[in-house]
């Protein structure tokens, strides 16, 4: 087991988020298809807001209970990844991931998913990473398949989209 580039693959790599990204976190966090798939955020945020997250973030799994990073692609950033809901004594984390629209549907997701993965079980010891994905996400749902995370359930009417009830599917890789 290296930890040489445990967070690299290829061209991309996954670092701490900086005072830089504000930009790009605003655009994730404020784009409200998204919204819609987590099913825990309903209202904008404020740069303001994510400079002050920054500034008070330890950025430590183990401290906050969850883990924000920046994707990279070339040093071009490219996207988010989350663990959060991270559970210290049960080793597992909930997954997210939001990539900026002008690079969605060029595998990029998959890669960013696989140094998450290794980062994970082989540097922070987590056991198990998890998933809510909205039915609707047919891209998220694709991904999680074909990264071998097993589909162990579906929430029936779980997130309310206008008057509407939407199912999601929890994803679950063990490692």
């Amino acid at each position: 087991m290296s930890y040489i580039n445990s967070l690299t693959k290829d061209s991309i790599s996954l670092r701490a988020p900086e005072t830089r990204d504000i930009a790009l976190m605003y655009a994730i966090e404020n784009e409200t298809r998204l919204w819609l798939d987590t099913n825990s955020t309903f209202q904008p945020i404020s740069r303001h807001f994510l400079s002050a997250y920054l500034a008070s973030s330890n950025n430590d799994i183990y401290k906050d209970c969850q883990l924000r990073l920046v994707a990279e692609l070339d040093n071009t950033t490219i996207g988010l990844v989350d663990l959060f809901d991270f559970s210290p004594r049960h080793l597992r984390a909930e997954v997210g991931i939001g990539i900026a629209t002008k690079y969605r549907g060029k595998g990029y997701g998959e890669k960013i998913l696989q140094i998450l993965e290794r980062y994970a079980s082989e540097t922070l010891f987590v056991h198990q990473l998890y998933a809510h994905v909205a039915e609707s996400n047919v891209a998220a749902n694709r991904l999680f398949a074909k990264l071998k995370y097993e589909k162990v359930g579906k929430l029936k009417e779980w997130i309310k989209i206008g008057a509407e009830y939407e199912s999601v599917n929890l994803f679950q890789k063990i490692f």
